[in-house]
Protein backbone atom coordinates (compact mmCIF):
# COMPACT_ATOMS: atom_id res chain seq x y z
CA UNK A 1 0.00 0.00 0.00
CA UNK A 2 2.69 2.21 0.97
CA UNK A 3 4.36 1.99 -2.65
CA UNK A 4 1.27 2.39 -4.37
CA UNK A 5 0.21 5.63 -1.97
CA UNK A 6 4.01 6.50 -2.94
CA UNK A 7 4.41 6.27 -6.50
CA UNK A 8 0.61 8.23 -6.64
CA UNK A 9 1.58 11.13 -4.23
CA UNK A 10 4.46 11.33 -6.36
CA UNK A 11 1.76 12.08 -10.15
CA UNK A 12 -0.56 13.94 -7.49
CA UNK A 13 2.39 16.15 -6.78
CA UNK A 14 3.65 17.00 -10.45
CA UNK A 15 -0.28 17.58 -11.15
CA UNK A 16 -0.84 20.43 -8.40
CA UNK A 17 2.62 21.94 -9.95
CA UNK A 18 0.39 21.83 -13.26
CA UNK A 19 -2.12 22.98 -11.53
CA UNK A 20 -0.21 26.28 -10.06
CA UNK A 21 0.56 26.82 -13.34
CA UNK A 22 -2.43 27.63 -14.29
CA UNK A 23 -3.90 28.82 -11.23
CA UNK A 24 -0.26 31.65 -12.44
CA UNK A 25 -1.85 31.79 -15.98
CA UNK A 26 -5.65 33.18 -14.73
CA UNK A 27 -4.26 34.84 -11.76
CA UNK A 28 -2.20 37.26 -14.54
CA UNK A 29 -4.70 37.54 -17.05
CA UNK A 30 -7.80 37.96 -15.09
CA UNK A 31 -6.98 38.84 -11.32
CA UNK A 32 -10.02 39.07 -8.92
CA UNK A 33 -12.89 40.35 -11.26
CA UNK A 34 -16.37 39.73 -12.21
CA UNK A 35 -15.46 37.52 -15.29
CA UNK A 36 -13.98 34.94 -13.02
CA UNK A 37 -16.42 35.35 -10.58
CA UNK A 38 -19.29 34.64 -13.03
CA UNK A 39 -16.99 31.23 -14.08
CA UNK A 40 -16.24 30.15 -10.67
CA UNK A 41 -19.84 30.02 -9.63
CA UNK A 42 -20.84 29.01 -12.84
CA UNK A 43 -19.48 25.48 -11.89
CA UNK A 44 -21.19 25.75 -8.58
CA UNK A 45 -23.70 23.13 -9.78
CA UNK A 46 -21.88 20.83 -12.14
CA UNK A 47 -19.57 20.26 -9.87
CA UNK A 48 -22.03 19.58 -7.42
CA UNK A 49 -23.97 17.06 -9.43
CA UNK A 50 -20.56 15.58 -10.73
CA UNK A 51 -19.11 15.69 -6.76
CA UNK A 52 -22.59 13.86 -6.05
CA UNK A 53 -22.10 10.53 -8.75
CA UNK A 54 -18.57 10.58 -7.54
CA UNK A 55 -19.44 9.77 -4.16
CA UNK A 56 -21.91 7.57 -4.91
CA UNK A 57 -19.41 5.35 -7.05
CA UNK A 58 -17.54 5.41 -4.30
CA UNK A 59 -19.60 3.20 -2.22
CA UNK A 60 -22.20 2.23 -4.50
CA UNK A 61 -19.49 0.52 -7.28
CA UNK A 62 -16.15 0.22 -6.00
CA UNK A 63 -16.87 -2.09 -2.86
CA UNK A 64 -18.85 -4.31 -5.22
CA UNK A 65 -16.75 -4.33 -8.28
CA UNK A 66 -13.63 -5.42 -6.00
CA UNK A 67 -16.24 -8.09 -4.12
CA UNK A 68 -16.48 -9.42 -8.06
CA UNK A 69 -13.43 -9.56 -8.92
CA UNK A 70 -12.02 -11.28 -6.02
CA UNK A 71 -14.87 -14.16 -6.31
CA UNK A 72 -13.56 -14.20 -9.92
CA UNK A 73 -16.99 -13.55 -11.25
CA UNK A 74 -15.96 -11.57 -14.44
CA UNK A 75 -19.54 -11.30 -15.74
CA UNK A 76 -20.81 -9.77 -12.52
CA UNK A 77 -18.07 -7.45 -12.83
CA UNK A 78 -18.41 -6.43 -16.57
CA UNK A 79 -22.11 -5.81 -15.89
CA UNK A 80 -21.46 -3.72 -12.80
CA UNK A 81 -18.95 -1.67 -14.74
CA UNK A 82 -20.60 -1.11 -17.47
CA UNK A 83 -23.89 -0.20 -15.62
CA UNK A 84 -22.00 2.06 -13.59
CA UNK A 85 -20.26 4.63 -15.94
CA UNK A 86 -23.21 4.20 -18.14
CA UNK A 87 -25.98 5.47 -15.71
CA UNK A 88 -23.16 7.76 -14.21
CA UNK A 89 -23.14 9.48 -17.66
CA UNK A 90 -26.69 9.45 -18.67
CA UNK A 91 -28.29 10.52 -15.43
CA UNK A 92 -25.66 13.61 -15.04
CA UNK A 93 -26.35 14.37 -18.46
CA UNK A 94 -30.20 14.54 -17.48
CA UNK A 95 -29.89 16.65 -14.91
CA UNK A 96 -27.97 19.13 -17.15
CA UNK A 97 -31.00 19.27 -19.44
CA UNK A 98 -33.38 19.93 -17.04
CA UNK A 99 -31.76 22.57 -15.15
CA UNK A 100 -30.40 24.04 -18.46
CA UNK A 101 -34.22 24.88 -19.20
CA UNK A 102 -35.07 26.06 -15.83
CA UNK A 103 -32.19 28.68 -16.25
CA UNK A 104 -33.78 31.59 -14.72
CA UNK A 105 -35.43 30.12 -11.85
CA UNK A 106 -32.78 28.39 -10.78
CA UNK A 107 -30.39 31.64 -11.06
CA UNK A 108 -32.84 33.44 -9.26
CA UNK A 109 -33.13 30.75 -6.25
CA UNK A 110 -29.28 30.61 -5.74
CA UNK A 111 -27.49 34.20 -6.94
CA UNK A 112 -30.50 36.49 -6.68
CA UNK A 113 -28.54 39.58 -5.70
CA UNK A 114 -25.25 39.92 -7.11
CA UNK A 115 -23.36 42.25 -9.28
CA UNK A 116 -24.94 42.95 -12.70
CA UNK A 117 -21.76 42.90 -14.06
CA UNK A 118 -21.05 39.26 -12.88
CA UNK A 119 -25.02 38.35 -13.43
CA UNK A 120 -24.39 39.26 -16.89
CA UNK A 121 -21.44 36.83 -17.32
CA UNK A 122 -23.40 34.05 -15.18
CA UNK A 123 -26.07 34.58 -18.25
CA UNK A 124 -23.52 33.65 -21.16
CA UNK A 125 -22.00 30.73 -19.35
CA UNK A 126 -24.65 28.75 -17.10
CA UNK A 127 -26.22 26.37 -19.66
CA UNK A 128 -22.36 25.59 -21.10
CA UNK A 129 -20.67 24.79 -17.62
CA UNK A 130 -23.42 22.62 -16.94
CA UNK A 131 -22.46 20.20 -19.62
CA UNK A 132 -19.11 19.75 -17.72
CA UNK A 133 -20.74 17.43 -15.34
CA UNK A 134 -21.76 14.36 -17.27
CA UNK A 135 -17.74 14.86 -18.74
CA UNK A 136 -16.35 14.71 -14.78
CA UNK A 137 -19.03 12.14 -13.98
CA UNK A 138 -17.86 9.83 -16.37
CA UNK A 139 -13.84 11.03 -15.43
CA UNK A 140 -14.49 10.18 -11.75
CA UNK A 141 -16.16 6.62 -12.68
CA UNK A 142 -13.06 5.55 -15.05
CA UNK A 143 -10.40 6.92 -12.21
CA UNK A 144 -12.46 4.54 -9.72
CA UNK A 145 -12.61 1.74 -12.23
CA UNK A 146 -8.39 1.72 -12.92
CA UNK A 147 -7.61 2.31 -8.89
CA UNK A 148 -10.03 -0.60 -8.13
CA UNK A 149 -7.68 -2.86 -10.81
CA UNK A 150 -4.38 -1.87 -9.27
CA UNK A 151 -3.62 1.24 -11.97
CA UNK A 152 -3.41 3.72 -9.76
CA UNK A 153 -0.90 5.39 -12.04
CA UNK A 154 -2.93 5.49 -15.06
CA UNK A 155 -5.65 7.13 -12.59
CA UNK A 156 -3.54 9.79 -11.39
CA UNK A 157 -1.64 10.56 -14.73
CA UNK A 158 -4.73 11.45 -16.63
CA UNK A 159 -5.82 14.76 -15.11
CA UNK A 160 -2.18 16.07 -15.75
CA UNK A 161 -3.22 15.62 -19.64
CA UNK A 162 -6.15 17.68 -19.03
CA UNK A 163 -4.41 20.60 -17.11
CA UNK A 164 -1.88 20.84 -19.77
CA UNK A 165 -4.47 21.56 -22.60
CA UNK A 166 -6.23 23.66 -20.95
CA UNK A 167 -3.68 25.86 -19.77
CA UNK A 168 -1.79 25.99 -22.95
CA UNK A 169 -4.98 27.08 -25.14
CA UNK A 170 -5.71 30.05 -22.97
CA UNK A 171 -2.23 31.34 -23.27
CA UNK A 172 -2.89 31.25 -27.15
CA UNK A 173 -6.67 31.93 -27.23
CA UNK A 174 -6.84 35.36 -28.79
CA UNK A 175 -9.17 37.43 -26.45
CA UNK A 176 -8.61 36.62 -22.60
CA UNK A 177 -12.31 36.33 -21.95
CA UNK A 178 -14.75 34.06 -20.42
CA UNK A 179 -15.41 32.14 -23.49
CA UNK A 180 -11.18 31.32 -23.38
CA UNK A 181 -12.04 29.74 -19.36
CA UNK A 182 -15.14 27.71 -21.10
CA UNK A 183 -13.67 26.00 -24.18
CA UNK A 184 -9.95 25.28 -22.91
CA UNK A 185 -11.66 23.44 -19.46
CA UNK A 186 -13.99 21.76 -22.39
CA UNK A 187 -10.93 21.34 -24.26
CA UNK A 188 -8.62 19.50 -21.12
CA UNK A 189 -11.70 17.40 -19.88
CA UNK A 190 -11.78 15.73 -23.72
CA UNK A 191 -8.10 15.37 -23.78
CA UNK A 192 -8.88 13.35 -20.33
CA UNK A 193 -11.26 11.27 -21.21
CA UNK A 194 -9.51 10.45 -24.31
CA UNK A 195 -6.44 9.33 -22.21
CA UNK A 196 -8.28 7.60 -19.93
CA UNK A 197 -9.91 5.87 -22.81
CA UNK A 198 -6.52 4.61 -24.01
CA UNK A 199 -5.57 3.55 -20.06
CA UNK A 200 -8.54 0.85 -20.40
CA UNK A 201 -7.80 -0.32 -23.62
CA UNK A 202 -3.93 -0.64 -22.72
CA UNK A 203 -5.01 -2.54 -19.85
CA UNK A 204 -7.91 -4.25 -21.86
CA UNK A 205 -10.95 -3.23 -19.70
CA UNK A 206 -13.18 -3.05 -21.79
CA UNK A 207 -16.24 -0.47 -21.16
CA UNK A 208 -19.87 -1.52 -23.14
CA UNK A 209 -22.47 1.46 -22.83
CA UNK A 210 -25.20 -0.17 -21.89
CA UNK A 211 -28.69 0.36 -20.38
CA UNK A 212 -30.30 -2.42 -18.41
CA UNK A 213 -31.31 -2.87 -14.71
CA UNK A 214 -30.62 -6.18 -13.08
CA UNK A 215 -32.68 -7.00 -10.05
CA UNK A 216 -30.00 -8.42 -7.79
CA UNK A 217 -28.02 -5.55 -8.55
CA UNK A 218 -30.83 -3.10 -7.54
CA UNK A 219 -32.07 -5.19 -4.26
CA UNK A 220 -27.99 -4.75 -3.33
CA UNK A 221 -28.30 -0.43 -4.07
CA UNK A 222 -31.35 0.10 -2.94
CA UNK A 223 -30.68 -0.46 1.25
CA UNK A 224 -27.64 2.45 0.63
CA UNK A 225 -29.36 4.60 -1.96
CA UNK A 226 -31.01 6.83 0.56
CA UNK A 227 -27.99 7.68 2.60
CA UNK A 228 -25.96 7.78 -0.27
CA UNK A 229 -27.87 10.19 -2.01
CA UNK A 230 -28.02 12.50 1.23
CA UNK A 231 -24.57 11.99 2.54
CA UNK A 232 -23.28 12.87 -1.06
CA UNK A 233 -25.53 16.12 -1.28
CA UNK A 234 -24.66 16.88 2.01
CA UNK A 235 -20.89 16.69 1.33
CA UNK A 236 -20.89 18.56 -1.73
CA UNK A 237 -23.72 21.34 -1.17
CA UNK A 238 -21.47 22.77 1.60
CA UNK A 239 -18.40 24.06 -1.18
CA UNK A 240 -21.24 25.18 -3.28
CA UNK A 241 -22.51 27.14 -0.42
CA UNK A 242 -19.65 28.41 0.18
CA UNK A 243 -19.12 29.69 -3.13
CA UNK A 244 -22.93 31.25 -3.11
CA UNK A 245 -22.50 32.85 0.20
CA UNK A 246 -18.89 34.82 -1.04
CA UNK A 247 -21.05 36.14 -4.08
CA UNK A 248 -22.50 38.64 -1.25
CA UNK A 249 -18.81 40.37 -0.84
CA UNK A 250 -19.11 42.09 -3.75
CA UNK A 251 -16.96 41.70 -7.12
CA UNK A 252 -13.76 39.77 -6.36
CA UNK A 253 -14.65 38.03 -3.25
CA UNK A 254 -16.05 34.97 -5.15
CA UNK A 255 -12.75 35.37 -7.19
CA UNK A 256 -10.60 35.78 -3.97
CA UNK A 257 -11.70 32.98 -1.86
CA UNK A 258 -11.20 30.67 -5.27
CA UNK A 259 -7.75 31.27 -5.34
CA UNK A 260 -7.39 30.56 -1.36
CA UNK A 261 -9.51 27.67 -1.90
CA UNK A 262 -7.18 26.30 -5.01
CA UNK A 263 -3.98 26.80 -3.00
CA UNK A 264 -6.07 24.27 -0.18
CA UNK A 265 -7.40 22.03 -2.63
CA UNK A 266 -3.84 21.13 -4.57
CA UNK A 267 -2.31 20.36 -1.21
CA UNK A 268 -5.59 17.94 -0.66
CA UNK A 269 -5.72 16.42 -3.84
CA UNK A 270 -1.69 15.93 -3.97
CA UNK A 271 -1.67 14.34 -0.64
CA UNK A 272 -4.64 13.47 0.74
CA UNK A 273 -6.74 12.58 -2.40
CA UNK A 274 -4.16 10.48 -3.76
CA UNK A 275 -3.85 8.40 -1.06
CA UNK A 276 -7.48 8.15 -0.33
CA UNK A 277 -8.15 6.18 -3.50
CA UNK A 278 -5.71 3.23 -2.25
CA UNK A 279 -6.97 3.18 1.27
CA UNK A 280 -10.88 2.57 -0.46
CA UNK A 281 -9.75 -0.71 -1.71
CA UNK A 282 -6.96 -1.41 0.94
CA UNK A 283 -9.80 -1.67 3.55
CA UNK A 284 -12.45 -2.87 1.46
CA UNK A 285 -10.06 -5.69 1.03
CA UNK A 286 -8.92 -6.22 5.12
CA UNK A 287 -12.30 -5.96 5.91
CA UNK A 288 -13.32 -8.87 3.37
CA UNK A 289 -11.02 -11.01 4.26
CA UNK A 290 -11.54 -10.74 7.78
CA UNK A 291 -8.04 -9.00 8.89
CA UNK A 292 -9.04 -6.91 11.69
CA UNK A 293 -5.72 -6.65 13.29
CA UNK A 294 -3.98 -5.71 9.81
CA UNK A 295 -6.73 -2.88 9.95
CA UNK A 296 -5.80 -1.47 12.95
CA UNK A 297 -2.22 -1.12 12.25
CA UNK A 298 -2.90 0.57 8.96
CA UNK A 299 -5.51 3.18 10.63
CA UNK A 300 -2.46 4.15 13.56
CA UNK A 301 0.01 4.13 10.59
CA UNK A 302 -2.48 6.28 8.29
CA UNK A 303 -3.30 8.96 11.41
CA UNK A 304 0.31 9.27 12.22
CA UNK A 305 0.94 9.99 8.95
CA UNK A 306 -2.00 12.43 9.32
CA UNK A 307 -0.48 14.24 11.75
CA UNK A 308 2.64 15.25 10.53
CA UNK A 309 0.76 16.03 7.17
CA UNK A 310 -0.88 18.46 9.24
CA UNK A 311 1.06 20.14 11.42
CA UNK A 312 4.19 20.63 8.66
CA UNK A 313 1.25 22.52 6.60
CA UNK A 314 0.18 24.57 8.83
CA UNK A 315 3.51 25.46 10.11
CA UNK A 316 4.41 26.32 6.73
CA UNK A 317 1.31 28.57 5.86
CA UNK A 318 1.48 30.66 9.41
CA UNK A 319 5.48 31.14 8.26
CA UNK A 320 5.64 31.79 4.63
CA UNK A 321 1.94 31.52 3.26
CA UNK A 322 1.67 35.54 2.63
CA UNK A 323 4.97 35.35 0.66
CA UNK A 324 4.36 32.25 -1.13
CA UNK A 325 1.13 33.89 -2.60
CA UNK A 326 2.82 37.45 -3.49
CA UNK A 327 5.62 34.94 -5.08
CA UNK A 328 2.82 33.10 -7.37
CA UNK A 329 0.01 35.58 -7.94
CA UNK A 330 0.94 38.58 -7.29
CA UNK A 331 1.19 40.67 -10.98
CA UNK A 332 -0.69 41.49 -13.90
CA UNK A 333 -4.34 42.40 -12.52
CA UNK A 334 -3.93 40.33 -9.26
CA UNK A 335 -3.11 43.43 -6.61
CA UNK A 336 -1.17 43.47 -3.34
CA UNK A 337 -4.96 43.76 -1.73
CA UNK A 338 -5.77 40.62 -3.31
CA UNK A 339 -3.21 38.97 -1.83
CA UNK A 340 -3.19 39.67 1.49
CA UNK A 341 -7.72 38.67 1.00
CA UNK A 342 -6.23 35.10 -0.27
CA UNK A 343 -3.52 34.49 2.56
CA UNK A 344 -5.42 34.95 5.20
CA UNK A 345 -8.69 32.91 3.45
CA UNK A 346 -5.62 29.99 2.98
CA UNK A 347 -4.66 30.45 6.34
CA UNK A 348 -8.09 29.58 7.73
CA UNK A 349 -8.60 26.80 5.54
CA UNK A 350 -5.36 25.49 6.31
CA UNK A 351 -6.58 24.98 10.23
CA UNK A 352 -9.40 22.77 9.01
CA UNK A 353 -6.44 20.74 7.43
CA UNK A 354 -6.43 17.98 10.02
CA UNK A 355 -10.39 17.75 10.27
CA UNK A 356 -10.45 17.16 6.56
CA UNK A 357 -7.78 15.06 6.38
CA UNK A 358 -8.44 12.72 8.76
CA UNK A 359 -11.94 12.42 8.08
CA UNK A 360 -11.38 11.72 4.46
CA UNK A 361 -9.51 8.44 5.68
CA UNK A 362 -11.99 7.73 8.02
CA UNK A 363 -14.64 7.92 5.70
CA UNK A 364 -13.18 5.44 3.48
CA UNK A 365 -13.24 3.28 6.39
CA UNK A 366 -16.95 3.61 6.29
CA UNK A 367 -17.71 2.98 2.75
CA UNK A 368 -15.72 0.34 2.90
CA UNK A 369 -17.86 -1.38 5.70
CA UNK A 370 -20.91 -0.25 3.55
CA UNK A 371 -22.03 2.15 6.14
CA UNK A 372 -23.36 4.82 5.31
CA UNK A 373 -25.42 6.56 7.81
CA UNK A 374 -22.34 6.92 9.78
CA UNK A 375 -21.50 9.64 6.72
CA UNK A 376 -24.81 11.05 6.37
CA UNK A 377 -25.45 11.29 9.57
CA UNK A 378 -22.26 13.70 10.35
CA UNK A 379 -22.70 15.69 6.95
CA UNK A 380 -26.04 16.90 8.30
CA UNK A 381 -23.67 18.28 11.47
CA UNK A 382 -21.17 19.14 9.03
CA UNK A 383 -23.11 21.42 7.03
CA UNK A 384 -25.40 23.02 10.37
CA UNK A 385 -21.81 24.12 12.05
CA UNK A 386 -20.87 25.34 8.32
CA UNK A 387 -24.29 27.46 7.67
CA UNK A 388 -24.43 29.09 11.33
CA UNK A 389 -20.50 29.96 11.46
CA UNK A 390 -20.49 31.29 8.13
CA UNK A 391 -23.60 33.47 8.71
CA UNK A 392 -22.55 34.18 12.28
CA UNK A 393 -18.79 35.50 10.77
CA UNK A 394 -18.78 36.70 7.50
CA UNK A 395 -20.54 40.35 8.52
CA UNK A 396 -17.58 40.47 10.88
CA UNK A 397 -14.53 38.72 8.86
CA UNK A 398 -15.66 38.88 5.45
CA UNK A 399 -15.04 35.45 3.52
CA UNK A 400 -12.07 34.89 5.93
CA UNK A 401 -14.99 34.11 8.49
CA UNK A 402 -16.08 31.51 6.50
CA UNK A 403 -13.09 29.89 5.74
CA UNK A 404 -12.97 29.36 9.38
CA UNK A 405 -16.21 28.48 9.73
CA UNK A 406 -15.13 25.57 7.81
CA UNK A 407 -12.27 24.86 9.37
CA UNK A 408 -14.17 24.07 12.69
CA UNK A 409 -16.75 22.15 11.01
CA UNK A 410 -13.70 19.65 9.70
CA UNK A 411 -12.82 19.47 13.31
CA UNK A 412 -15.61 18.85 14.22
CA UNK A 413 -16.78 16.15 12.32
CA UNK A 414 -13.10 14.66 12.21
CA UNK A 415 -14.04 14.35 15.99
CA UNK A 416 -17.04 12.12 15.65
CA UNK A 417 -16.15 10.29 12.75
CA UNK A 418 -12.87 9.46 15.50
CA UNK A 419 -15.51 8.30 18.02
CA UNK A 420 -17.77 5.92 15.97
CA UNK A 421 -14.49 4.17 14.23
CA UNK A 422 -13.28 3.71 17.73
CA UNK A 423 -16.31 1.51 18.61
CA UNK A 424 -16.69 0.01 15.28
CA UNK A 425 -12.78 -1.69 14.56
CA UNK A 426 -12.37 -1.29 19.03
CA UNK A 427 -10.29 1.63 19.93
CA UNK A 428 -7.41 1.33 17.23
CA UNK A 429 -5.40 4.59 19.03
CA UNK A 430 -1.89 2.87 20.80
CA UNK A 431 0.50 4.90 22.79
CA UNK A 432 3.01 4.82 20.29
CA UNK A 433 0.44 6.70 17.81
CA UNK A 434 -0.35 9.28 20.87
CA UNK A 435 3.78 9.88 21.71
CA UNK A 436 4.59 10.35 17.43
CA UNK A 437 1.36 13.22 17.57
CA UNK A 438 2.95 14.59 20.45
CA UNK A 439 6.23 14.86 19.27
CA UNK A 440 5.29 15.74 15.61
CA UNK A 441 3.55 18.86 17.23
CA UNK A 442 6.60 19.56 19.39
CA UNK A 443 8.95 19.03 15.94
CA UNK A 444 6.50 21.42 14.15
CA UNK A 445 6.33 24.01 16.41
CA UNK A 446 10.27 24.54 16.38
CA UNK A 447 10.49 24.01 12.81
CA UNK A 448 8.45 27.01 12.47
CA UNK A 449 10.35 29.16 14.61
CA UNK A 450 12.94 27.92 12.53
CA UNK A 451 11.57 29.42 9.65
CA UNK A 452 10.51 32.62 10.81
CA UNK A 453 14.03 33.04 11.76
CA UNK A 454 15.00 32.65 8.49
CA UNK A 455 12.85 34.84 6.63
CA UNK A 456 13.70 37.32 9.24
CA UNK A 457 17.26 36.78 8.56
CA UNK A 458 16.70 37.24 4.95
CA UNK A 459 14.13 40.03 4.57
CA UNK A 460 15.91 42.03 1.25
CA UNK A 461 16.77 38.02 -0.15
CA UNK A 462 14.20 37.39 -3.13
CA UNK A 463 11.13 35.57 -2.03
CA UNK A 464 11.67 32.23 -3.67
CA UNK A 465 14.77 31.48 -1.63
CA UNK A 466 13.35 32.32 1.81
CA UNK A 467 10.38 29.90 0.88
CA UNK A 468 13.00 27.83 -0.24
CA UNK A 469 14.58 27.81 2.93
CA UNK A 470 11.79 27.83 4.99
CA UNK A 471 10.46 24.43 3.04
CA UNK A 472 13.93 22.61 3.52
CA UNK A 473 13.83 23.83 7.52
CA UNK A 474 10.21 22.16 7.73
CA UNK A 475 10.88 18.89 5.53
CA UNK A 476 13.70 17.85 7.07
CA UNK A 477 12.61 18.23 11.31
CA UNK A 478 9.67 15.70 9.52
CA UNK A 479 11.79 13.45 8.07
CA UNK A 480 13.37 12.97 11.41
CA UNK A 481 9.82 12.37 13.26
CA UNK A 482 8.67 10.00 10.39
CA UNK A 483 11.43 7.42 11.74
CA UNK A 484 9.48 6.71 15.19
CA UNK A 485 7.10 4.12 15.59
CA UNK A 486 4.57 3.93 14.43
CA UNK A 487 6.01 5.07 10.70
CA UNK A 488 9.46 3.93 11.04
CA UNK A 489 10.06 5.42 7.69
CA UNK A 490 13.59 6.31 7.06
CA UNK A 491 13.91 9.03 4.33
CA UNK A 492 15.24 6.41 1.26
CA UNK A 493 11.46 4.80 1.98
CA UNK A 494 10.23 7.82 1.79
CA UNK A 495 11.24 9.77 -0.77
CA UNK A 496 11.50 6.35 -3.08
CA UNK A 497 15.81 5.95 -3.23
Amino acid sequence: MFSAARTVVALGLVFQVAGLGKLLVIARYFGAGPVLDAYYLGLVIPTFLAGLAASFLHIGFVPQYIDARARQDNLAADRIRNDALTYTALALALAAVIIGVAEKPVMALFWPGIAPVIRANLVASFTILLWTAPINGFIAGVGLLLNAEGRFVAAAGAPLMNLIVSTVLIVVWPEKSLGALMWSLFAGLFAQVALLDFALRRGGIRFIPRISLHPGLARSLLPIALPVLLASILSNVIPAFMQVIAARGGPGAVSAFGYANRLQTSVLQAIVMSVSVILLPHFARLLAEGKQDELRVSLNRVLAATTVFYFAALAFVVTGGHMTVELLLQRGRFTAADGRLVSDVWLGLTAGLLGATWGIFLARLFQAKRLPWVITNLGFVSLAVNVALSLLLMPRFGIVGIAVANAVAYTIVMILLHVVASRSVERFVNRATVGFVVVALLVNFGAACGAVLWRNALTQQPHVLVISGQVAIILCCNLFVLRRRPLCLSPKAVLGF
